[in-house]
C-alpha cells in the first residue's frame, strides 16, 4: 500500500516514460523510494533489472521485491541470476558485478537485453560513472526501447 505522495511519484514516472523521457525520482531518506520503484517496476510487461553500487542496497531492493510476491534473482559476486527459459522477472544486481570480466566480455553481456523493459538505477547520482554508462550503452545497443529510471 503506497502513501499518497508515493502514488503520485509512481504516476509521475509513468507519465515521464510515456512522454519519452528518462525520469529521475528524488526522495528524502526514509520516504520509501524503494517502495516507489518496486511498485513502478511491477507495472513493466518485460523483465526489470535494479542496479545499485553497494551490496546493502542491492539486498534491500531484493528483499522488497520478494516481499511483494515477485520472483527475483541476484547478480552479485558469486550469485548468478538464472537466465533459463523460466528466468525471473526481476534481477537485483551490483554495478561492479555487471562490469566484471566474464570469459571474454563483461558479465552484463550474458543477458538478452531484448527481454528487459526497464533498468532502475538506485542511488542514481552515481550513474555518470563509466561503469553505469557502459551498462546503459550495452542495454540500449541491444534493445533501443529499454526504459531507464533513476532514483536517489
Amino acid at each position: 500500500m503506497l502513501r499518497p505522495y508515493q502514488r503520485s511519484a509512481v504516476d509521475g514516472l509513468l507519465e515521464a516514460h510515456r512522454g519519452g523521457k528518462t525520469p529521475l525520482c528524488v526522495m528524502a531518506t526514509g520516504t520509501g523510494k524503494t517502495h516507489v520503484f518496486v511498485e513502478y517496476a511491477r507495472l513493466a510487461r518485460k523483465r526489470v533489472m535494479i542496479v545499485a553500487e553497494r551490496s546493502e542496497i542491492v539486498m534491500q531492493a531484493h528483499q522488497k521485491v520478494v516481499s511483494v510476491g515477485e520472483t527475483c534473482d541476484m547478480e552479485m559476486g558469486p550469485s548468478w541470476s538464472s537466465e533459463s527459459m523460466f528466468a525471473p522477472k526481476f534481477i537485483c544486481a551490483s554495478i561492479q558485478t555487471l562490469n566484471a570480466k566474464y570469459r571474454y566480455a563483461r558479465r552484463m553481456n550474458r543477458f538478452d537485453w531484448k527481454q528487459f523493459g526497464l533498468i532502475v538505477i538506485d542511488e542514481a547520482h552515481h550513474a555518470v560513472a563509466g561503469s553505469y554508462l557502459r551498462l546503459i550503452e550495452t542495454a540500449q545497443r541491444h534493445n533501443p526501447d529499454i526504459k531507464i529510471m533513476g532514483v536517489t
